[in-house]
């Protein structure tokens, strides 16, 4: 599959680690859509080398070799309100292009941003937007940071729960054309795990997990322990 991405930087030209392309900064309009959602780059890193070992494992499993595809690939927006507009702009520009699906990678606020039911319905109507079948990856901002004081002091496995129930309500993706997914919670042994979700596109196997970044909901009491160990164990489990 094609997937290029550009880089935060100023005033010059940068080459992107693994990348064939190369852009020519300061960005434009286009280009800053596609800094937005590169913006953390370890969490960036990380999503390709994942894909790129979902790549090697379904070529090697296929006898059938894919043919080519592209897809888009997004996260960390948008942050705060005023990147909503540029959210909803680069969703009409992937939206334009032939693309299988899209795919945000985590984090549709920031960490310490209030995780109220309103804010998680705007973004699942954000989304929505997109043209093409959108699949959606909780991430810590949406869930484990929302114990944080200036987050709301929610418990963090309710807000969990709430992704669900708007995010993963059935096994369709969100977008206006929707594709179907296979869940875990198809599974009677792990039925609370609607947001690992499995599927496939030319031969190529995709699959997400329910891994946040900071601790995993870890060292966060007694509760919160064991909800990341048995977690976990569902995960251990998507994978095999």
């Amino acid at each position: 599959p094609n997937l290029t991405l550009p880089l935060k930087g100023r005033g010059r030209r940068k080459r992107s680690a693994g990348l064939d392309s190369t852009l020519t900064f300061p960005l434009n309009a286009r280009e800053y859509s596609g800094y937005l959602f590169a913006r953390s780059l370890n969490k960036f890193y990380f999503a390709l080398i994942v894909m790129a070992m979902l790549f090697t494992f379904a070529s090697a499993s296929s006898a059938t070799e894919a043919k080519p595809f592209s897809f888009a690939l997004m996260g960390d927006v948008p942050y705060h309100d005023g990147e909503v507009m540029d959210v909803e702009r680069m969703l009409g520009e992937i939206s334009a292009e032939n693309n299988a699906f899209v795919v945000h990678i985590v984090d549709f606020k920031s960490g310490s941003s209030r995780c109220t039911d309103e804010l998680f319905f705007h973004r699942q109507q954000l989304f929505n937007q997109s043209v093409h079948p959108f699949i959606f990856v909780p991430g810590d901002n949406e869930w484990t940071d929302c114990s944080r004081k200036s987050a709301g002091a929610y418990v963090a496995i309710e807000r969990l729960a709430k992704l669900r129930e708007l995010f993963f309500a059935d096994n369709q993706t969100l977008g206006r054309n929707k594709m179907t997914l296979q869940r875990q919670s198809d599974d009677p042994l792990f039925v609370n795990y609607r947001e690992n979700v499995r599927w496939s596109h030319e031969n190529v196997l995709f699959a997400t997990l329910n891994i946040p970044g900071g601790n995993n909901n870890i060292g966060n009491g007694p509760t919160n322990e064991a909800e990341a160990q048995v977690r976990n164990s569902a995960n251990a489990a998507w994978v095999k």
